[in-house]
């Protein structure tokens, strides 16, 4: 059985020509026909002022409006909100696809940036206009924002839409592809440490940091696959990196480059040399362990030296990342064939 398309009615109030028609929305899971909708459709031209009808550029407006309405007759399920889609198709997407430390970024920026502000607007209906008021809207009322992050918002929001033109819940094209970004400040430059501080710091440091700083400063490594390193993986000559860790979760590297096998020069072969003896010589294993036999986590607390050599007890090891070598200084890794 054909379904009846409806037209929709417009009609004039002061400076508005606006529609009324029928939609179905999905609330609670559930599919509900909602009678009696009505939003603005055009403003009325001064030449228009007198009509009573619609002239005929507002009438193509409708038409176009109203195909957007019945387009959704075939798949009322789909007429959902931004958050409704976020929550139920979006967040079990990244999940299955990407890494711990991706997907809880990208939860965060949306719980806390870009869902207060947009949660409740229909994916059927967002436009380019609203994606580029979105992120303007941010960027005026968070200045000290750099661009990066507003460049990291742009990208989820693009995600999103992508996913719901794949998935069939709205047409394409992407609205967000046409956005420009708002001005923002550059974000402050990495500086990463210099050979004397390094050795500064590992004069002072205590076990098990200062070897986490050696592996930090002379293999260039990240935090996580720092986290991820284990025995079987050190030979005295190299050290091999096959896995990444985010608080404790193990998972890929950030990149399949990342992995590989990387040389050891002679002072943090002593430093690895030491550490494996005060750990009892293992084989196999964790390299930086706690004493549940978990690895040791650079984002929990524990008694341990700053680099000033001043005792903090609540210190945490965030200035390895400036131990790493940047990119150019970076060791070569070997294939991890």
């Amino acid at each position: 059985m054909r379904t009846r398309q409806q037209k929709g009615y417009v009609w004039k109030v002061g400076e508005w020509w606006w529609i009324r028609y029928a939609d179905t929305r999905v609330e609670n899971g559930i599919a509900v026909r909602k009678q009696g909708l009505a939003q603005k459709l055009s403003p009325v031209l001064p030449e228009h002022r007198r009509l009573k009808r619609p002239p005929e550029t507002v009438q193509e407006e409708q038409k176009r409006f109203m195909e957007k309405i019945n387009g959704n007759r075939k798949t009322p399920e789909h007429n959902v909100t931004l958050e409704d889609f976020v929550k139920n198709v979006w967040f079990p997407c990244i999940e299955a696809r990407h890494a711990a430390s991706t997907v809880f970024f990208q939860r965060y920026y949306w719980d806390h940036v870009l869902g207060p502000r947009c949660a409740g607007m229909l994916l059927r209906d967002f436009s380019t206009p609203d994606a580029q008021e979105l992120l303007a809207g941010i960027v005026r009322q968070n200045p000290t924002m750099v661009k990066n992050t507003v460049k990291r918002l742009k990208s989820i929001l693009s995600g999103i839409f992508k996913l719901a033109i794949q998935q069939g819940y709205r047409p394409g094209p992407n609205p967000v592809r046409d956005t420009w970004l708002p001005r923002a400040p550059e974000g402050k430059e990495t500086v990463a440490y210099d050979i004397s501080t390094v050795l500064a710091m590992l004069r002072v440091v205590p076990e098990p940091s200062r070897t986490v700083i050696a592996v930090a400063a002379f293999a260039g490594l990240r935090s996580g696959e720092i986290e991820g390193l284990q025995w079987e993986g050190y030979d005295g000559e190299s050290l091999k990196v096959t896995r990444g860790m985010w608080r404790g979760i193990p998972g890929e590297t950030k990149s399949e480059s990342s992995k590989g096998s990387i040389p050891v020069i002679a002072p943090l072969r002593r430093f690895l040399n030491q550490h494996r003896l005060l750990c009892g010589k293992p084989e196999t294993g964790i390299m930086f362990r706690t004493r549940r036999n978990t690895p040791l986590s650079f984002d929990q607390p524990a008694p341990r030296l700053h680099p000033t050599g001043a005792r903090q007890s609540k210190d945490r090891l965030a200035w390895i990342p400036r131990l790493q070598a940047r990119a150019g200084d970076e060791p070569t890794r070997s294939g991890s064939g």
